[in-house]
Order: C-alpha cells, then sequence, then structure tokens
C-alpha cells in the first residue's frame, strides 16, 4: 500500500503521456488487485484445506507477478536506461527492494505449498 499510495501522492498516470498511462495505470491498479484475490483464495485454503483454493491462488499470483515484473522493468530502465532520468514517479529504491523480495518469498512459499498439498 506504501507503494501505491506514494505513486498516487505524487501525481500518479498525470506525470506521463497518453500512452503510457493506459498500460502502467492498469498495471498499478491490477497487480495489488490479483494480489488481495490471491489471498482471498489462500485463506480460503488454509480454512477448507482445498488443494483448488491453493492453486487458484498460485494462478492469481503468477498475473501479479508479470505485471510487477513488468513494473520493475519500467522501474529500472527509468533509472538507468538510455533515457536515464529521475526513478518513475519518485518511489523510494528501498521500498521497491523490499516489495520484490517480499513478493518472491510470498511466490516461492505459495508454489512450495501448493505443490505440497497436490502431493500429500
Amino acid at each position: 500500500m506504501y507503494l501505491l499510495s506514494t505513486w498516487l501522492s505524487r501525481g500518479g498516470a498525470r506525470q506521463r503521456g497518453a500512452k503510457v498511462i493506459s498500460s502502467s495505470t492498469a498495471a498499478v491498479w491490477l497487480h495489488p488487485a490479483l494480489a488481495a484475490t490471491g489471498l482471498g483464495f489462500w485463506v480460503g485454503y488454509i480454512l477448507t484445506a482445498q488443494v483448488r483454493f491453493a492453486w487458484t491462488a498460485f494462478g492469481l499470483m503468477c498475473g501479479s507477478a508479470l505485471l510487477a515484473f513488468a513494473m520493475l522493468a519500467r522501474y529500472l530502465s527509468g533509472r538507468a536506461g538510455r533515457h536515464a532520468r529521475k526513478a518513475p514517479h519518485g518511489l523510494p529504491g528501498y521500498a521497491v527492494a523490499a516489495h520484490v523480495a517480499a513478493g518472491v518469498a510470498t511466490f516461492v512459499v505459495v508454489l512450495i505449498t501448493a505443490t505440497m498439498a497436490s502431493h500429500g
């Protein structure tokens, strides 16, 4: 929520041209929406032990991760790319790094747990 609120407080989609707004704004909103929905299915798996909920959570996590990688690539190219300028929307690097680390850890835990639940 910190990255989203920082992005919004610093102008959000209004900082870019019209072509870029449509894809990046959609990714900024869809990434947490998929993650939150995946969390809901994960809670469903925890409460019911139904493997289909674990795999649905993983599938939603995959979609969220793909969007995250696309946004991370944009973030990194904005900082060190050919047309380097200030980081997109002024997001602090430490917050982005912490978010990426937490996302990767969550992805791995969900994958391992769903796999173990399918075989156990």
